[in-house]
């Protein structure tokens, strides 16, 4: 590896289940740092530091949107949202939530078992440090 590509890209132990099935507990996992405007796509997988912690999930809700969790589904600006990857389903408790444009909603793939934005509140996109490929 040259030095851009150890700067650009590190490597990063994943620490907890929240994202299983998809990334286990134990992986290796290579993250694409993001040194500037970072532009979210919906269901991109981000690590994120905030408030001394760092958490990897996955993008729901993008800045702007409504979202609305309701029993299993998820609705972003009154759309029923299509998710199209593997996931350890839970029924939600009612959230209604209004994006700000610097804000994102993030999600865990454990459902059943993440710490994310249905606890912790919408995250900053200058929060994002990094995209993992998955």
């Amino acid at each position: 590896m040259n030095v851009f590509q150890r700067i650009r890209f590190q490597k990063n132990l994943v620490l907890e289940d929240s994202m299983n099935p998809n990334i286990l507990e134990g992986d290796e996992i290579l993250l694409k740092k993001v040194f500037f405007y970072y532009s979210p796509s919906r269901f991109d997988i981000v690590k994120v530091n905030s408030e001394g912690q760092s958490y990897i999930k996955r993008i729901i809700g993008l800045p702007n949107e409504n979202l609305i969790l309701d029993g299993e589904k998820i609705y972003i600006n009154n759309v029923e949202l299509d998710e199209k990857f593997e996931l350890i389903k839970t029924k939600y408790s009612t959230l209604k939530i209004s994006l700000g444009k610097n804000e994102i909603f993030l999600m865990g793939d454990n459902r059943v078992n993440s710490v994310d934005s249905r606890t912790l509140g919408p995250f900053n996109l200058n929060d994002v440090v990094g995209l993992i490929n998955n």
